[in-house]
């Protein structure tokens, strides 16, 4: 085995193994600022893609802000016609109860008036007075039709 490192070693000399030495840290160094350079050129394209991130983050904060105050507006304005329609609804409401109430007491009144024909188409039956009869029932016909009209007129049908 000393005899192959000695063959070698004559045939390669000191100044030859630190030239291939310093040629070969050469190599080293050379793939490593390349490796360097690709890392810069990363890190470059890294910062860019973060700058524009940033940016598209930005612009949907604020759409989003923005459409967050339009949703708030549009609940509002939603809230707020809620709140009309519920007024229109209960003055409605009362308008009809009102318009009720004033066509049953007319109803009641005129109930009333059409009890006292009667009663005085009862009488005059009892004191068998025939001819006042047939007038009686016209007039009576007359009246319930009478009061049929109104009650059409107030509920607005004719």
């Amino acid at each position: 085995m000393d005899s192959i490192m000695d063959k070698i070693a004559e045939k390669i000399s000191a100044q030859d193994l630190i030239r291939a030495n310093s040629q070969a840290e050469t190599a080293e160094a050379a793939r490593i600022k390349q490796e360097a350079e690709q890392y810069k050129r990363q890190l470059e394209e890294i910062r860019n893609n973060d700058k524009d991130y940033r940016q598209q983050i930005e612009e949907y904060m604020k759409q989003s802000k923005d459409y967050s105050e339009d949703f708030a507006d549009i609940k509002d304005g939603l809230a707020q016609n809620e709140q009309k329609i519920h007024d229109i609804g209960v003055q409605t409401y009362r308008n009809v109860q009102a318009v009720v109430e004033k066509t049953n007491s007319k109803t009641m009144d005129e109930l009333k008036e059409i009890e006292r024909r009667i009663e005085t188409v009862t009488a005059i039956s009892d004191n068998k007075n025939g001819g006042l009869m047939p007038i009686v029932i016209i007039t009576l016909i007359i009246s319930a039709a009478d009061l049929v009209i109104n009650i059409l007129r107030l509920l607005e049908i004719i």
